[in-house]
């Protein structure tokens, strides 16, 4: 039997399996808040954005990634091997932060999708 996940990989590393709400607002604010003091527009770049993947060991796998700016890339993957895409990525511009929350939040590995309405319904 296949073995369902959700893990989180924050935006300047480290993975969290099963994350709290908590731990996605909390990545959340490292993706929309730059204010670090030591941190430069080069090292934002560099390190985006955060994501979230869930699914199973089997597939089929998704990740939702969330960008500076409120970029926001969903990715369907056959499996856990990002080998074989089974549709082309979806792109949204502008999220905002409660909105990617939100998305974040309806993410089931135990169903293998997103559930409940789409994003601003």
């Amino acid at each position: 039997m296949s073995e369902s996940f959700l893990i989180l990989s924050r935006r300047f590393g480290g993975d969290i399996r099963d994350p709290s709400d908590s731990d996605l607002e909390d990545a959340l604010r490292q993706v929309f808040i730059e204010s670090h003091p030591h941190l430069t527009e080069a090292d934002y770049e560099e390190h985006r954005g955060a994501f979230l993947r869930f699914g199973s060991d089997e597939g089929p796998m998704f990740v939702v990634y969330v960008y500076r700016r409120g970029d926001v890339v969903f990715e369907q993957w056959a499996d856990a091997d990002y080998e074989d895409e089974l549709v082309a990525a979806l792109h949204l511009h502008r999220v905002t932060f409660d909105d990617a929350l939100r998305l974040w939040k309806r993410c089931d590995p135990t169903v293998g999708r997103p559930t409940g309405p789409s994003v601003g319904s």
